[in-house]
C-alpha cells in the first residue's frame, strides 16, 4: 500500500513583514499602504506609487510593502515585480532579497530564490531569518543536509527560534534521523507550548519509531492547538490504521477531505483502508478522487490496479498498470503484476513478455510481489 504522511517542517516561511514606524507621515495613503489588510495595502500603495517621484526615499518601501501584500494574496509574480522596482531603487535593503527570494520559492523558481536569499545573507550576514528561510528553500528542494546546515545558523544566531528547531526537526525526519528530529521539535515545544506544527512533526517522528500511542497523542495535541489543518488528521488517520483501527482511520481521512475537498494524499490512505476492509468498490472511488486531484498520481493508479484485479476487472487493472508504466517505467512491481493481470485475462504471452521486463529490472522481483 501507498501511504502518504505530511510533516510541516521546511514549510514554515517567515515573510518580512513591517509595523508602520513611528514618524512615518499619517496620512491616509500612507496609513493604507501599511494596513495588514491585503486589499487595502494594494490599492494604497498603488496610488502612492502613481503620485511620488522616483527621487522620493520612501518610495522603494512602498513596492516593497505592495509586493507583501500581492504576496499574501498568492500573486507571486507581481510581487516580484514590485520588489524588483524597490531593489532598483535601493540595491542595499536586505529584506528586498529576501522577500523576492520567498516568492520565487512560491513559484518554484528555486535558482532564483537560492540566489536572492544568498544576497540577503550578504548583506546581514546575522540575521537568523534570513538563514531560517534560505533552510526553508533547501528543504522545499530536498537538500536535507543544506536545510539543517541553516537553521543550524539561524539557532546560533537566535538561540530561543522555535521554528528553526521545529523545522530542522522536520529536515532530520526526512533523512529518517529520529531522535535528533524529535530532540529538536522538544525543543520547539519548550520553547513555544502551542506551537502545533511542532507537535505534527514530532508526532510523525514517533510513527516513524512505531511509537503509535505517542505519535496519536502529539497529533491529537496538534488538532487541540489547530484543528483546521488536514494535514495533521491524515497522519493521526494513518497512526491510527496502523494500529488497526480502521473506522477511526477513515473518520480523520474523512475529516481531512472535509478540510481540504482535494487532498489526494486522503482519498489515498482512505482508500487503502477501505481496500484493507475488503470494501474494493469504496476504494476505488476514493482511488479515482485522488486521480482526479493529481492526474499524474502512480501510487493511486497502482492502488486502483489492484483492486480491480481483485474484483475480476482484469482489463481495467491493466490500463492502470499501463499508467503506471507511463509515469515510473522503472517500476518493476507494476510490469509484473500487469503481467499477472495479463494472465488472469488469457492474454499468456503478454503475460511473459511483461514478468520477464520486471525481472530485468528487480531480478527478485517475483518474490517480493508473490502471485
Amino acid at each position: 500500500m501507498f501511504w502518504r504522511s505530511d510533516i510541516t517542517g521546511g514549510l514554515s516561511i517567515v515573510l518580512m513583514v513591517y509595523a508602520m514606524p513611528l514618524g512615518v507621515p499619517q496620512d491616509s495613503l500612507v496609513k493604507d499602504c501599511w494596513n495588514l489588510n491585503p486589499e487595502t495595502a494594494i490599492k494604497g500603495c498603488s496610488q502612492l506609487i502613481q503620485s511620488l517621484p522616483e527621487s522620493n526615499q520612501n518610495l522603494s518601501k512602498y513596492f516593497d510593502l505592495r509586493g507583501l501584500a500581492y504576496a499574501a494574496r498568492g500573486r507571486s509574480r507581481d510581487a516580484i515585480a514590485d520588489y524588483a522596482d524597490a531593489i532598483q531603487l535601493d540595491p542595499k535593503i536586505e529584506s528586498y532579497y529576501l522577500n523576492r527570494g520567498l516568492a520565487y520559492l512560491a513559484i518554484a523558481d528555486f535558482n532564483l530564490a537560492f540566489a536572492d536569499l544568498r544576497h540577503a545573507i550578504e548583506l546581514n550576514p546575522n540575521d537568523p531569518v534570513a538563514f531560517y528561510n534560505r533552510g526553508t528553500a533547501y528543504s522545499q528542494h530536498e537538500e536535507y543536509e543544506n536545510a539543517i546546515a541553516d537553521s543550524t545558523h539561524a539557532i546560533a544566531l537566535k538561540p530561543d527560534y522555535a521554528v528553526a528547531y521545529n523545522d530542522r526537526g522536520g529536515a532530520y525526519h526526512r533523512l529518517g534521523l529520529e531522535d535528533e528530529s524529535i530532540a529538536d521539535v522538544n525543543e520547539a515545544i519548550h520553547l513555544k507550548p502551542d506551537y502545533a506544527a511542532a507537535w505534527m512533526n514530532r508526532g510523525s517522528a514517533y510513527q516513524r519509531n512505531g511509537q503509535l500511542e505517542r505519535a496519536i497523542q502529539d497529533f491529537t495535541e496538534s488538532i487541540r492547538i489547530q484543528p483546521r489543518y488536514p494535514g495533521v488528521y491524515l497522519n493521526r488517520g494513518v497512526a491510527y490504521f496502523d494500529e488497526g483501527k480502521y473506522d477511526l482511520a477513515i473518520k480523520d481521512f474523512d475529516r481531512a477531505i472535509e478540510l481540504n475537498p482535494e487532498y489526494a494524499k486522503a482519498f489515498l490512505n482512505r482508500g487503502n483502508t477501505h481496500s484493507r476492509m475488503h470494501d474494493y468498490e469504496s476504494a476505488i472511488e476514493d482511488y479515482t478522487r485522488a486521480i482526479q486531484s493529481i492526474s499524474g498520481y502512480a501510487e493511486a493508479y497502482e492502488a486502483r490496479a489492484e483492486d480491480y484485479d481483485k474484483i475480476g476487472r482484469q482489463q481495467s487493472a491493466i490500463d492502470d498498470y499501463t499508467r503506471v508504466i507511463e509515469i515510473q517505467p522503472m517500476n518493476a512491481t507494476a510490469y509484473y503484476r500487469r503481467g499477472l493481470a495479463k494472465r488472469r485475462a488469457g492474454d499468456v504471452s503478454g503475460s511473459l513478455e511483461d514478468i520477464h521486463a520486471a525481472e530485468q529490472i528487480d531480478k527478485d522481483i517475483s518474490r517480493k510481489v508473490g502471485t
